[in-house]
């Protein structure tokens, strides 16, 4: 009788132990990437709320009629916030400031180009972020009424 031993013994632990490293290396290098994506994202989301949180905009409109009716001819901005104001959202339309609406600075009778002159206006305001994408900040929207 053969009493020997084959090397498949050995052959099946060097490819076993071989399969669980590679699945490791592969996991490590999945588990890296989705916490880097994490952190990134958490970054980003720090970045917009704080800008939003230290953004305020006061609004007086000015009255007169448009249309039919009263509704809002135009505004004096101020920015009370610590950031630039780059653009407003008006109801459903844009207002590029061009240039920025810079801290503490003070602007008398904005036109609003495009923007749907009514007696009521929602207006939202959009701040430029690091990577120079404009955000609007939506916790800071002001409602006018004439």
């Amino acid at each position: 009788m053969l009493k020997k031993v084959g090397i498949s013994h050995a052959i099946g632990w060097v490819m076993l132990v071989g399969l669980s490293v590679s699945l490791a290396i592969f996991i490590g290098i999945w588990l890296r990437s989705q916490s880097e994506k994490t952190i990134s994202g958490v970054a980003d989301n720090l970045e917009k709320d704080t800008k939003c949180d230290d953004t305020l905009l006061k609004i007086i409109p000015n009255c007169g009629v448009v249309g039919m009716g009263i509704g809002i001819v135009s505004l004096n901005l101020t920015n009370k916030g610590l950031f630039s104001i780059y653009r407003l959202q008006c109801n459903a339309t844009f207002v590029d400031l061009s240039p920025g609406l810079a801290p503490d600075e003070t602007r008398r009778g904005q036109a609003l180009n495009n923007c749907i002159n009514t007696a009521t206006m929602v207006i939202m305001p959009f701040v430029n972020l690091s990577n120079g994408e404009l955000f609007g900040c939506a916790s800071k929207r002001v409602r006018t009424i004439c």
